[in-house]
């Protein structure tokens, strides 16, 4: 019961570790594999609040913001590259970065196209005209950039895997909408891109009634999206999908609408986009902002 759980939680501290949760999110994945997104939604609101309540979990969420403020550094300098960044400039930002595991992680993590073949064919040249004492270094890192791309390939796969039966299941499901309101929180760009992908797929194998089902699923989940999307969240979508004239003339038409929560939320978005290394569209977002910011004065 939600009144004790916390002294529950507290009196077995010790026990609530990685292995603790990580097994609640296995409990939880099994769940929605099993069509029982409502207990694997209970499962996780729990493994929140244990989370909360536990010294580890307490721990975890200090370090979850450290690596988050690490990825926003490391965005806003591969940002500044630009997009003109060759792999000779990836191959200096990761030397710059060392031995800090954490910014080699979130540089792989925000640019893993970067990291191909060529990359590391230019590194291990870089590596044999160096000098004798220097070479044990530019090994290390380059050993360290090898195992964090496979960990994000792994992890990628895994993700990719997870909504394909999540897929699987809402094109089996008998109500559509029903099956898209139960797993809103897990209807993410990985989740659209297998769906776009299938959709694809079904339509190059002539498969008119799979293609027609996915189709369907596409178009109530871009729905629900939108209706569950904030006000200010959802016209600064629009705004971003336009040419940017006719998005200043619609910010300049509506922004009094909104008030200042719009430029909370444009902060916000920012931060996502900067996290993402979207440079062009970070560009012209903070060319609306000012113009937000103007006209709200």
């Amino acid at each position: 019961p939600e009144d004790i759980l916390q002294s529950v939680v507290e009196q077995n501290d010790t026990k609530v570790d990685a292995q603790f949760l990580q097994t609640m999110s296995l409990m939880a994945q099994r769940m929605m594999q099993e069509n029982r997104a409502d207990l694997a939604q209970q499962v996780l609101a729990v493994q929140e609040r244990v989370a909360a309540y536990s010294s580890f979990g307490q721990e975890l969420v200090e370090r979850n913001r450290e690596q988050e403020e690490t990825v926003r550094e490391v965005a806003a300098e591969l940002q500044a590259l630009g997009n003109d960044a060759t792999r000779a400039d990836f191959i200096e930002l990761a030397l710059r970065y060392g031995a800090d595991a954490n910014r080699l992680q979130a540089l792989v993590g925000l640019a893993r196209p970067a990291f191909d073949y060529q990359f590391f064919t230019e590194f291990t040249t870089r590596i044999g005209g160096a000098p004798a004492d220097q070479r044990d270094a530019l090994e290390s890192v380059r050993e360290q950039l090898v195992q964090l791309t496979q960990l994000v390939d792994q992890q990628q796969q895994m993700v990719v895997q997870e909504a394909a039966q999540l897929l699987q299941s809402m094109v089996n499901s008998p109500d559509i909408d029903a099956a898209v309101d139960e797993n809103m929180p897990y209807l993410d760009d990985t989740f659209m891109a297998v769906l776009s992908a299938n959709i694809q797929e079904a339509q190059r194998a002539g498969n008119i009634q799979l293609s027609a089902r996915l189709k369907l699923v596409y178009d109530r989940v871009v729905a629900a999206l939108r209706d569950n999307m904030q006000p200010e969240l959802r016209f600064i979508n629009d705004l971003l999908s336009l040419p940017e004239e006719q998005a200043r003339t619609a910010l300049a038409e509506q922004v009094a609408d909104f008030g200042p929560p719009l430029i909370e939320m444009m902060d916000a978005v920012q931060e996502i986009l900067s996290s993402r290394g979207e440079g062009e569209l970070l560009e012209k977002l903070a060319t609306l902002r000012e113009d937000a910011v103007q006209a709200l004065q």
